[in-house]
């Protein structure tokens, strides 16, 4: 398989167009591989804000006003119990403060004036306003939101990788049904979808009808789909001497309020359309195969007067993704949603719609850039579920494993799938994934004419592997790798934590023990397999940082013993004894954990309870450690630290640190704040901290010195001396 695709006719370049090989930072690399770890956080904190009622409460102060954790706290709907909330509530609340959804500043305590005791406070971003429970007509994309991170959604991304393979509609392998059915048969769901698509398409029609002039010369306006009749009810309140008709489904028009100049008109628009000059038609389409699409504009050509025209409003996909671009990342975003959402359903380019009917008119309309904002958060979560899906079927290695200069297609990429796809529709449906990977700049893309059509000018889209996909091969050959470790983030007993962060803020509930009803260490030595993945996980992940760590970090040349401390199998002191063989390495950590751990040149394997006590050494490592634990225990464990050592000894510490102010919009910033986010709904008690915070640590168990030496990619190496 390998021969064929390295040697495809189709996919060579011209020598000509073949690039030069680009020279990159691997540092900047490593940073976006890290932003693409933890790209789950953002959306799933966002919800939780939502759900609380944060963004509603800071947006609705008088200009000028800046909120602290405390008086957000005060404010919830839900009274909280946690008397944490305003500590909890603010490592929140920066976070979306580094993606520029609220802003923030410092400002010394009411109480201390002058003594510089100082918190921040928080303001919104105008971007808050699209995400507004406001409930005054005016629209919004929050209950939107809530439905895509909903529990129903999210089980369906799961089954991305069998659209692919197999066919399947991945709604339906979810849930046992298509997503019409399924919001037929339940009354909650469907009051929720209805509001959403009601307060989005509220907010997207302000802008239609601001900028198209098109409904001026409508008598008769047919809203086919129309929902509850939010949108033509709009419509027709701009321009009231338009007749306006809400068709729609008997089961949707039973929720329909009144609305002045409208009728509602039930039935079935694969059946036959009401009569009007024209006919609208606002996220229809998308939802539908290219054959019921015409099925659709067939019926509204026969129900048209003689210059009758249909007006649709639809995203337009891009027929070559702009790489990093808001408006690529969003439309193809909103195709995986579709995908995997509804069956059949995809964004169209603008020659697709033109092929699909001849009277329609296309009417692209501008967005300001906070709405494009808005609507990129809105698609949040399709990135890491795309990338997610391309790992499963093993497409980044494949692509990664080709000769330089070679591009694969889609049809080669789909031969080559480790477990060969059922579904004759494979090709297209990955182009689609490829091509939103490509717009996040994980996958090179470019159009070449089709090998079989050499001067017909007809192409097809072929890809290679940008830099960052290196840091995500499934190779096996000691290198390291983050791939694992995303699968583990993006995986079901993750995800299912994710929900319970408002419970966190509100009661002080440990999250993952409300999602599993234990603890994250309890769940990994209650289930084997997990547990062999996040050890390998964590195994793949500490090679790909301790290399940059040995290159940059010189303190280990001074060591005889070095004890590393809950260093799971082994991997971390095995790479440091093999770069400093004088060194004798101890490896300590549970029995449990131990079991599976291989043997190491000059390694021993020690069990024990770091909060019992650590084996002696002139140097301790530890590296992911203090992150997971409380500031009580952190102290309890380098007090053990302490004692263990010689009296020159140290204590050497890789985390990453979280900034005492968050850079907006910066990489580095959006990666500590979302890792401190897992640590709050993954690890009771776990947290990033600041260095300040460190030194505090450091100086409660004895350390006379704490100070950053260096750093690896976005960690810091901490040293605590005696």
């Amino acid at each position: 398989m390998a021969n064929h695709i390295q040697h495809s006719l189709t996919t060579i370049p011209k020598p000509d167009l073949i690039k030069e090989e680009q020279r990159f930072d691997e540092d900047t690399v490593n940073l976006q591989a890290e932003r693409i770890l933890h790209a789950m956080a953002f959306p799933m904190v966002l919800k939780t804000a939502l759900e609380l009622g944060v963004i509603d409460m800071i947006t609705s102060v008088d200009d000028g006003v800046w909120l602290s954790p405390s008086e957000i706290a005060l404010g919830l709907p839900t009274w909280p119990t946690n008397p944490e909330a305003p500590v909890l509530l603010d490592r929140m609340l920066v976070l979306l403060a580094s993606h520029s959804i609220l802003k923030y500043r410092t400002v010394e305590t009411g109480e201390n004036i002058g003594s510089r005791k100082t918190e921040r406070v928080y303001a919104s971003e105008p971007v808050c306003k699209f995400f507004l429970n406001r409930g005054d007509g005016s629209g919004s994309l929050a209950t939107l939101f809530m439905v895509f991170q909903s529990e129903g959604c999210m089980k369906t991304w799961a089954h991305l990788k069998d659209v692919i393979l197999e066919g399947k509609d991945a709604f339906s392998s979810a849930h046992g049904m298509r997503i019409f059915e399924y919001i037929g048969s339940n009354e909650q769901l469907a009051e929720m979808f209805n509001r959403a698509m009601s307060e989005a398409s509220t907010l997207i029609m302000k802008k239609v009808l601001k900028v198209y002039k098109g409904f001026k010369d409508v008598n008769t306006l047919v809203d086919v789909g129309g929902g509850i009749g939010t949108v033509i009810g709009l419509v027709t309140s701009k321009y009231p001497h338009i007749k306006g008709i809400n068709f729609d489904l008997a089961s949707i028009l039973v929720h329909a309020p009144l609305y002045k100049g409208v009728e509602h008109v039930s039935g079935d628009m694969f059946k036959e359309i009401p009569k009007g000059d024209a006919i609208f038609m606002k996220w229809i389409l998308h939802d539908w195969t290219d054959e019921d699409c015409v099925k659709i504009l067939k019926n509204c050509w026969k129900s048209l007067s003689e210059k009758g025209k249909v007006i649709i409003v639809e995203m337009v996909k891009p027929v070559e993704p702009k790489i990093n671009d808001v408006s690529s990342n969003i439309v193809l975003a909103m195709d995986m949603l579709m995908l995997t959402q509804c069956s059949g359903g995809k964004e169209r380019t603008l020659s697709q719609f033109e092929t699909l009917a001849s009277d329609s008119e296309e009417q692209r309309f501008d967005e300001d850039t906070v709405s494009l904002q808005a609507e990129r958060i809105l698609h949040a979560m399709a990135f890491p579920m795309v990338l997610k899906a391309a790992l499963e079927l093993g497409i980044i290695d494949m692509i990664t494993s080709v000769d330089d200069g070679v591009w694969l297609s889609p049809s080669e990429i789909a031969l080559g799938l480790p477990t060969k796809p059922t579904n004759p529709d494979a090709p297209v449906l990955l182009d689609r994934m490829l091509v939103l990977l490509a717009s996040h700049s994980i996958l090179k893309y470019r159009t070449v004419e089709n090998g079989e059509n050499i001067g017909s000018r007809k192409t097809e889209g072929v890809y290679a592997a940008e830099p960052v996909c290196t840091f995500f091969l499934n190779r096996g050959d000691g290198s390291g790798s983050l791939a694992t470790l995303f699968m583990v983030l993006q995986g079901e007993v993750c995800l299912k934590s994710w929900a319970h962060l408002k419970d966190v803020i509100l009661e002080g509930k440990d999250a993952f023990s409300s999602a599993h009803g234990m603890k994250f260490f309890e769940h990994i030595g209650s289930n084997e397999q997990f547990a062999e993945m996040f050890n390998r996980a964590m195994s793949e992940a500490s090679r790909l940082i301790m290399k940059k760590v040995l290159e940059v970090y010189k303190g280990f040349e001074d060591v005889n013993t070095l004890v590393d401390v809950g260093g799971g199998i082994g991997t971390v002191i095995g790479l440091v004894t093999s770069k400093y063989p004088h060194i004798k390495g101890v490896n300590f950590d549970l029995a449990s954990v131990l079991v599976h751990a291989p043997l190491h040149r000059g390694v021993e394997h020690v069990s024990g309870d770091m909060f019992k006590e650590i084996p002696k050494g002139d140097a301790i490592f530890m590296k992911w450690i203090l992150h997971d634990w409380t500031d009580e225990n952190c102290v309890k464990i380098l007090k053990n630290c302490w004692k263990s050592l010689s009296d020159k000894g140290k204590v050497i510490i890789v985390e990453m640190v979280k900034p005492v102010e968050p850079k907006i919009n910066d990489v580095s910033s959006n990666i500590v704040l979302a890792m401190d986010m897992l640590m709050l709904t993954q690890s009771s008690g776990g947290k990033e901290r600041t260095l300040s915070q460190f030194e505090t640590l450091a100086s409660d168990s004895g350390f006379l010195r704490c100070e950053i030496i260096c750093h690896a990619f976005s960690y810091s190496v901490i040293e605590l001396h005696k």
